[in-house]
C-alpha cells in the first residue's frame, strides 16, 4: 500500500532525483568540462591546473541538482571530477598532437607516444588540484541538504 497518497511531502522538502540522473549529469559535466579545459589549454599552449577545480565545481552543481546531500552521488561525483581532470589532459595531449600535424588515425595508432608522455604532462601540482576538485566536487554535491532552514542556526533562548 502506497501512504504517500495520505501523507504528502511537504512543499518545502527538496524533491530527489534518481542516482543514475545525477551521475549522468555529474559524467556530462565532466566531459564538458575536460573538453573546455583542453580547449583552453591548446588556445593558450599551457596547461592550467586550476581548472581542475572548475570541473569540480561543475559537477558537484551537476550531481547536487538531482541529488542534494546523497552521500553516495556526492562520491560519484568525486570520481567523476577525478575522471574529468584526467580526461582534459588526456584530450590536451591529443589537441597538441593534432595541432603538430598528426591525424586522428596516426594518433590512435600511436596511442603510446600520448599514454608514455601524460605522466609528465600532469604531475605533482596536477595531483594536487585534482584532488582539490574532487574535494570540491563531493561538497558543493552534499552542501544541497540544508534548505534555509539549516541555515539559521539554533534559536537564541
Amino acid at each position: 500500500m502506497r501512504f504517500d497518497r495520505f501523507f504528502p511531502a511537504p512543499a518545502s522538502a527538496p524533491r530527489r532525483g534518481s542516482l543514475g540522473r545525477a551521475l549522468l549529469a555529474g559524467a556530462a559535466a565532466a566531459t564538458a568540462g575536460a573538453v573546455v579545459w583542453a580547449l583552453i589549454a591548446d588556445l593558450t599552449n599551457h596547461q592550467f591546473s586550476l581548472l581542475a577545480i572548475l570541473v569540480g565545481v561543475a559537477v558537484g552543481y551537476a550531481v547536487r541538482r538531482f541529488r542534494p546531500g546523497d552521500a553516495a552521488a556526492a562520491a560519484g561525483g568525486a570520481a567523476e571530477a577525478l575522471l574529468g581532470c584526467a580526461l582534459g589532459t588526456f584530450l590536451t595531449l591529443v589537441f597538441v598532437a593534432l595541432g603538430a600535424g598528426a591525424g586522428p588515425r596516426t594518433i590512435l595508432r600511436h596511442l603510446n607516444v600520448i599514454v608514455n608522455a601524460y605522466p609528465r604532462s600532469v604531475g605533482a601540482l596536477g595531483i594536487f588540484f585534482w584532488l582539490i576538485a574532487a574535494a570540491v566536487g563531493f561538497r558543493l554535491a552534499m552542501s544541497g541538504l540544508r534548505g534555509r532552514a539549516g541555515r539559521r542556526g539554533r534559536p537564541r533562548a
